[in-house]
C-alpha cells in the first residue's frame, strides 16, 4: 500500500511530535497497538490514517 502524499504528511507530523513515553499525548495522539523486540505498532489518531497501523522501528548504522 502506498500512502497519500496528505497522509504522509501526517505521519512526519506525528513522528516530529511523538512522545515515545506517552504517545497518546503526542501532538497528534497515537495508541499503542503492541510491542516487538525493538519495534512498536500505532494507529495514529488522525482522520486521514484511519485504519492504519505502522510499525515504529529504530534505525541502525552499519
Amino acid at each position: 500500500m502506498q500512502l497519500s502524499p496528505v497522509q504522509l504528511d501526517q505521519l512526519r507530523e506525528f513522528e516530529r511530535g511523538l512522545d515515545p513515553q506517552a504517545p497518546e499525548d503526542s501532538q497528534i495522539p497515537a495508541t499503542v497497538l503492541g510491542y516487538g523486540e525493538i519495534s512498536t505498532v500505532f494507529a495514529v489518531n488522525a482522520e486521514c490514517l484511519e485504519g492504519l497501523a505502522f510499525k515504529r522501528m529504530p534505525l541502525f548504522k552499519h
